[in-house]
């Protein structure tokens, strides 16, 4: 039986990764089952990089180790662009922002866009097993089938803690059949990744 810590205490991830791995006979461990309260300065600049530097240091504790973290990012621009959110959505120009400060720093941006932008959350993961660590993330064109508007103005409820969905809207780029498919086959990959990281039979 394979042992492998989770390096969150968010109890949505815990499930996600038990449900990828459901057909793996794992006996899985939290951060809380062990005690871990201590956490590493996450220094990376991409959510791939933040997953690897906890990974690694999670690594210390358990010989297998998953991590993930994820950042908000503008597809039509490159992924290090300055106009890029990514791992710090909040905080701008060294300044943690209010929900109604979010929601005009936001709705401004994408006024000075064209009125919107085309965002998506990535998500990167780190597998430690071992000593060898690997890493997975995507920021291409598979992201779209993710994707939706950040508008300039409010088009939807406000909901406190999650401003930016007030600006979100949907695209219209796929059919729900190829969105549906897409995303089958990013969890095929994800899960390919996953098995062969943690050299799981």
């Amino acid at each position: 039986m394979k042992k492998i810590l989770i390096g969150t205490t968010n109890p949505s991830k815990i499930k996600k990764y038990q449900d990828y791995l459901s057909d793996f006979d794992i006996e899985w461990y939290t951060l809380k089952d062990l005690k871990i309260e201590t956490t590493p300065e996450e220094t990376g600049q991409t959510p791939k990089e933040n997953a690897e530097i906890k990974a690694r240091y999670y690594g210390q504790f358990f010989d297998s180790v998953i991590c993930n973290d994820s950042g908000l990012y503008f597809l039509d621009f490159p992924l290090d662009d300055p106009i890029q959110p990514g791992l710090y959505i909040r905080r701008v120009h060294g300044k943690e922002l209010s929900d109604e400060e979010m929601i005009d720093y936001y709705s401004q941006l994408a006024c000075q866009h064209g009125g919107k932008i085309l965002a998506s959350y990535v998500q990167g993961v780190a597998v430690y097993d071992q000593g060898v660590i690997s890493s997975f993330m995507e920021y291409d064109e598979f992201n779209r089938y993710y994707a939706f508007y950040l508008n300039d103005h409010i088009v939807d409820t406000y909901t406190p803690g999650w401003p930016l969905d007030s600006l979100h809207s949907a695209t219209d780029f796929f059919s729900e059949e190829e969105t549906r498919l897409r995303k089958q086959e990013y969890d095929n990959r994800f899960h390919q990744f996953l098995v062969k990281s943690l050299k799981l039979k």
